[in-house]
């Protein structure tokens, strides 16, 4: 009885052994990098391109490489402290390169079709801006997304708290879409906006570290900073472009 006993308890510590063994080999679930989700648009962008304006071979393959390298400068530009106004030039610079890269590898007529494709999009996102909840949230989700690839970039938030942190921008930027497409008053908006801003703020508080939180407000005063100070250079520059009540 004793053997059996032996027996049976070195097949279970066997057993268990193994079982072990193979969750340690299986590995955990990552969210996916910023570099990760960046060649995955850049990939959904060409098979778009490349079946809407036939492209062969030779095309696709360059037409990727051209996506891959707007995707990430665009990604690392949102990285940066730049204030609104600087962020907007970069962007158009941007955009304009990647023109006349497409510019480069397409014939004229698959061009011409590009441009007559991409101005319907943005037709059509303009005229149903108010009147689409889906493509609303659509659009807040890709901001929150992009919001919260910078936020875990910059203060290095962890798995957990990047999951967090993307509901908390999605409800934030969900509600200031919708906020904006309200008819109300501009002193009712400003007011709705800053008790927005306080609710989203409070949240990622009880997400972050204290180190990490006030990294981000410091951050966000140095961004601030910066757009007050762009802005009073482009003033004394131009005293026409003054606000009427100073």
């Amino acid at each position: 009885m004793d053997m059996n006993k032996l027996m049976i308890t070195t097949v279970l510590l066997a057993s268990l052994t193994t079982v072990s063994a193979q969750k340690q080999a299986t590995p955990a679930k990552e969210k996916p990098t910023m570099e990760q989700r960046t060649e995955e648009r850049s990939e959904k962008q060409t098979e778009a391109m490349t079946s809407n304006l036939g492209l062969d071979k030779d095309q696709s393959t360059k037409v990727q490489g051209i996506n891959t390298r707007f995707n990430t400068a665009m990604a690392e530009m949102r990285k940066t402290n730049l204030s609104e106004e600087e962020r907007k030039s970069r962007s158009k610079a941007l955009r304009e390169q990647h023109s006349a890269e497409l510019k480069g590898v397409l014939t004229p007529e698959q061009f011409t079709k590009l441009q007559t494709l991409e101005q319907e999009r943005r037709s059509e996102r303009q005229g149903e801006k108010g009147n689409d909840p889906a493509k609303m949230q659509e659009r807040a989700a890709d901001r929150a997304e992009k919001r919260t690839d910078a936020m875990t970039e910059d203060l290095g938030l962890n798995e957990d708290q990047t999951n967090k942190v993307q509901i908390i921008n999605g409800t934030f930027a969900a509600s200031v879409a919708k906020l904006k497409n309200a008819e109300k008053d501009e002193a009712g908006n400003k007011e709705q906006m800053k008790q927005l801003r306080e609710q989203r703020d409070l949240e990622l508080k009880g997400v972050l570290t204290a180190e990490q939180y006030t990294k981000m407000m410091e951050q966000r005063k140095a961004k601030q900073a910066e757009g007050l100070q762009r802005r009073g250079e482009m003033q004394k520059r131009d005293p026409a472009k003054k606000p009427h009540n100073e």
